[in-house]
């Protein structure tokens, strides 16, 4: 049973439920933003982005979670993220998400397409080498 001073939060990957949590609020990366989330937010719908979510548990303490893009579903105090990757925190290593940084960066750029490709790698890495910080 969720208290009125929090909601639940989902994660759901292709592989797997991320996260299935009681939390007092979520910060969504959203695809043009973040989204912050309290108990008895409004109904929502919204495309992720790639990047952290943040969510704080019912002692107060702070988590986050790699997101790589997906859906948003905000509803009746549950917030649903459908993604087609996620990672926390104790999942990457900094020496690996420094070296998927590196290979991100060393990715060619000689055309617009791969110029594209490697700027969403680079966002990607950097979004992991945060999250690998934060233990």
């Amino acid at each position: 049973m969720v208290a009125n001073n929090s909601f639940q939060c989902v994660v759901i990957t292709p592989e797997r439920q991320a996260l299935d949590a009681e939390v007092s609020q979520v910060t969504v990366p959203a695809h043009d933003g973040e989204i912050g989330v309290l108990p008895s937010h409004a109904p929502l719908l919204a495309n992720l982005g790639v990047g952290l979510l943040k969510y704080q548990d019912t002692f107060g303490t702070d988590h986050f979670l790699f997101i790589d893009g997906g859906f948003c579903h905000v509803l009746n105090n549950e917030v649903t993220l459908l993604t087609s990757g996620a990672i926390a925190n104790d999942e990457i290593t900094a020496d690996e998400a420094r070296s998927a940084l590196s290979n991100a960066e060393a990715l060619p750029r000689e055309n617009l397409d791969e110029i594209n490709k490697r700027s969403t790698a680079v966002r990607r890495a950097q979004c992991l080498v945060a999250l690998s910080e934060r233990h």
